[in-house]
C-alpha cells in the first residue's frame, strides 16, 4: 500500500525579505528578478534586474508563474525580528572570538537569537540558499 503524497508547505511571502534574488519560469522564459512586496495576494518583482536600491522603482506580478528560490548574496544584518519566513534553507555568520562563524540552518530560524546587539554570538549577516524539503515557493 502506497503512502498519500503529503501536501507541503507553503513559504509566506509576506516575510519575504525586499531583494531577495527569484528565478521565474513564466510562459517559455525563465529570468531572475528581486522580490519586492506582496500585493493582493501576489509576489511583486521589480522589473529590469533593479532592486530597492536603484532607480527602477516599478514592480510587477507573473500570473501563472513557477517561482524558485535561488542562492543569494550575503546580506548585513543589524538585529532586530527574525528576517526571513519559516521554511528557507539560510547560512547565518556569527561573531565569534577570532573570525565570523558560518553556520547552514535548514527548515528553521527560530533556533537564532537575531536580536543580539554586540558580542560574541551576534548574527554579522545571513543569505538565502533555497527552499528546504517539505516546503514550496
Amino acid at each position: 500500500m502506497s503512502e498519500a503524497p503529503q501536501e507541503l508547505k507553503r513559504i509566506d511571502w509576506s516575510k519575504m525579505p525586499k531583494d531577495t534574488a527569484i528565478r521565474i519560469l513564466w510562459d517559455d522564459d525563465d529570468f531572475i528578478r528581486y522580490f519586492s512586496h506582496v500585493s493582493d495576494g501576489s509576489p511583486q518583482f521589480f522589473l529590469n534586474g533593479g532592486t530597492s536600491l536603484s532607480a527602477e522603482s516599478h514592480t510587477d506580478s507573473f500570473k501563472g508563474a513557477t517561482y524558485k528560490i535561488i542562492e543569494n548574496d550575503w546580506k548585513p544584518w543589524f538585529g532586530g525580528e527574525c528576517p526571513v519566513p519559516e521554511g528557507l534553507i539560510i547560512e547565518v555568520m556569527f561573531q565569534s572570538l577570532e573570525n565570523p562563524v558560518v553556520i547552514p540552518f535548514t527548515f528553521s530560524s527560530k533556533g537564532i537569537n537575531w536580536n543580539v546587539n554586540g558580542g560574541q554570538g551576534r548574527v554579522l549577516a545571513y543569505r538565502i540558499l533555497g527552499v528546504a524539503e517539505g516546503w514550496a515557493e
